[in-house]
């Protein structure tokens, strides 16, 4: 991507949102997310984990955002295991079991995902969950992302897992990945946005050539365009030769003498 046209959008959002509604996420102390929006030519195959991809500055500061895990290991385990480790920042941990049983209604489902900044899972568990927390919870943009429990340094994993974007494939021919928030500085969003097309080429299959358009914007702005595919040039066709074909003429045989 061209980094003075990601300068500008970035600009340009932001002024956007400040102009909008700056006053009432000030006084809130909120900040809107930023997402990129990648359009593909081809949706590849459905995978069952998202991508996960590195970026420059958290979205998710240890210090500054509640943190949910949930696993497979009962609750006291984990909690000696993350002990044990040094792993800092998870704000709670729930159990398969304990999510089946005390977050059954909507109403505990909804509170559940307004309670964290991010969620976390312990990988084992990751294609049950979305039957246990319901559509809206997915809806709210607050789908968990896997960590390896079983990874010798568990403090690096979660600290990784915690510091990275997602991108999910193959549900359609969109996909829309956070990168920054609002509160951010235009450098560091850019540095982010630069991070993540860079690893598009890797993560998406085919790469580049798979890849219509690039987009930033907010929940509820317009869409400020990054990078758009130029039309491949038509394959030369084979020359037709539209002449009408000339008629042959037909040779008669000369006829053979009648014998009287």
């Amino acid at each position: 991507l061209d980094t003075v046209q990601a300068t500008k959008a970035a600009s340009a959002l932001l002024d956007f949102v400040s102009k909008k509604k700056g006053k009432e996420l000030s006084l809130l102390n909120e900040s809107d997310q930023v997402w990129m929006v990648v359009g593909l030519k081809k949706v590849p195959k459905a995978t069952v984990k998202p991508k996960r991809i590195p970026l420059v500055h958290t979205l998710h500061p240890v210090d500054d955002c509640q943190v949910c895990l949930f696993t497979k290991d009962p609750k006291t385990d984990v909690e000696r295991l993350l002990e044990e480790k040094g792993v800092p920042g998870i704000s709670k941990v729930i159990c398969l079991d304990k999510l089946k049983k005390k977050y059954k209604t909507h109403e505990a489902k909804r509170e559940l995902s307004s309670t964290f900044d991010l969620f976390l899972c312990d990988e084992r568990i990751f294609h049950l969950l979305p039957r246990h927390l319901g559509k809206k919870f997915f809806e709210k943009k607050k789908r968990p992302y896997p960590v390896n429990m079983k990874y010798k340094n568990l403090k690096e994993e979660i600290a990784k897992a915690r510091d990275a974007t997602y991108l999910h494939l193959g549900q359609g021919p969109c996909s829309a990945v956070p990168i920054a928030n609002t509160n951010m500085e235009v450098d560091v969003i850019v540095r982010n946005i630069l991070r993540l097309a860079d690893a598009l080429g890797r993560v998406v299959p085919r790469g580049w050539t798979n890849i219509q358009s690039v987009h930033i914007k907010t929940t509820d702005s317009v869409a400020l365009p990054l990078y758009t595919s130029l039309p491949m040039a038509p394959k030369k066709l084979p020359s037709i030769n539209l002449e009408p074909a000339k008629k042959r003429r037909r040779t008669v045989p000369p006829s053979k003498p009648v014998r009287t």
